[in-house]
């Protein structure tokens, strides 16, 4: 879970201001007719409009996925335009993937 100590810096919404810096992309949440996230067959995160467009972010690996989902919630909940974790974070989350490749190696064997 992505909590306050893991954020190195913030930067809130203004009053009345609802939007994301998600990967390189800014949303503006008011647009945003559903979030969605999936895990079968690959890793995203999508965000779907009220237009009937789509944007999808995919990830690597299940930690990875993860990581993005528990960074989104925690903006959103915190009506944060972006965050930045810290190193120490980012360390933490490797050592989730580097499990993950671990235990994927041993059952394919």
């Amino acid at each position: 879970m992505v909590k306050a100590v893991d954020v190195k810096t913030q930067r809130p919404n203004q009053p009345g201001q609802t939007l994301l810096m998600f990967w390189n992309s800014v949303i503006n949440l008011q647009h945003v007719a559903e979030i969605d996230s999936i895990t079968e067959e690959k890793y995203a995160i999508v965000f779907r409009f009220a237009d009937g467009r789509e944007r999808v972010f995919t990830y690597g690996s299940q930690s990875e996925h993860s990581l993005g989902v528990q960074t989104l919630h925690y903006c959103l909940e915190n009506n944060l335009m972006s965050v930045e974790l810290t190193e120490d974070c980012y360390m933490k989350w490797a050592g989730y993937r580097r499990e993950e490749a671990d235990r994927a190696y041993r059952y394919n064997k």
